[in-house]
Order: C-alpha cells, then sequence, then structure tokens
C-alpha cells in the first residue's frame, strides 16, 4: 500500500475511535482529542509542510463533524500541525519525553485558543478557578497516556513505510 492510503486508513481509524470508543471510555466527562494527537504525531514525524497539511484536512473534518463553531477545529489543528512540524528534526524519532511535551503544549494551546475564541463570541470572561484547573490536569493526564500510544504507533508506522519504500526502489 502507499503512504497516502495508509496513513488514510490510520487517520479513518482514529476519527473512528474518536467517534464511538472514546466518548464511552473517559471519566468525569472529559474528552480525547485523538485527531489533535495524531496530527501533532504526523507533524513531528515530517515536517511543517505535512504538518500544516494534515492539521488543515483533519481539522476540516472534525469542524464538519462537530459543527461547532465551524473553522475552529482547522485552525487549532492547523497551527498544531505546522508549530509540532517545525520541530520535527530536533530530536530522534525513537526518543518519546521530548515529543510528548510537545503534545502536550499543544493541547494546552488548542483548549486556550477554544477559551479565547468562545470568550471573544459569547462575550463571557473566563475564570481559572479550582475546577476548571483540575479539569485540565485530568485531561493532560488522559491526553498523556493516550499521546504516548499515538505517537509510538505513528514513528512505528513511518518507520514501516519508509522501510518498504526503501525494499521497492531496491528491488527495481
Amino acid at each position: 500500500m502507499t503512504r497516502k492510503v495508509t496513513l488514510t486508513l490510520s487517520l479513518l481509524v482514529v476519527y473512528l475511535l474518536q467517534a464511538t470508543v472514546i466518548p464511552q471510555l473517559l471519566l468525569y466527562r472529559l474528552r480525547i482529542d485523538l485527531l489533535l494527537l495524531w496530527v501533532v504525531s504526523y507533524a513531528l514525524l515530517t515536517g511543517p509542510e505535512e504538518g500544516l497539511i494534515a492539521g488543515l484536512l483533519v481539522g476540516l473534518l472534525a469542524d464538519l463533524t462537530i459543527g461547532f463553531p465551524f473553522g475552529l477545529q482547522i485552525l487549532t489543528k492547523a497551527l498544531a500541525g505546522f508549530l509540532a512540524g517545525n520541530l520535527a528534526h530536533t530530536f530522534f524519532r525513537e526518543q518519546l519525553r521530548l515529543p510528548l511535551v510537545i503534545i502536550l503544549a499543544a493541547i494546552v494551546t488548542q483548549e486556550i485558543i477554544t477559551l479565547i475564541f468562545f470568550g471573544f463570541f459569547t462575550g463571557s470572561r473566563f475564570a481559572m478557578d479550582e475546577g476548571v484547573l483540575n479539569e485540565l490536569i485530568l485531561y493532560l493526564l488522559y491526553s498523556t497516556c493516550f499521546a504516548a500510544w499515538t505517537y509510538r504507533l505513528m514513528a512505528q508506522h513511518m518507520t514501516w513505510l519508509e522501510r518498504s519504500a526503501y525494499d521497492r526502489s531496491e528491488n527495481k
């Protein structure tokens, strides 16, 4: 299979997990944005251009299905993909700590942008009280578990794709 086909299939699996399984597994009204984890992991492994394109496409998919407010998911995921992609060549693919920190920074950035966006358009003021802080900490803990899993799978997948492309070129 080609790289585009396998990446599209992996995105489809992540999307289906996001829409069906993840809402049933999580506690305390928390959600995990597997699509964001997928975009940032992909961008960290491929670079800013592909990260931006992946973020735009995944954000569009999320906006078309989630729908509130249209454009917010495109903005946050494209920004996350581009910024993470700029850090793609600052670490070895096998490392896990730095990618996890980058993914968590992307999550926090997305949440801040979302809060600012909703505050601006609804006219409400955001207050960082203890409940919001506790929810954010739990969200980051859940996300860390899923981020490690997502990044490792994506890194293995990209290594497999590169090896199979190399093998095909050797056989010609």
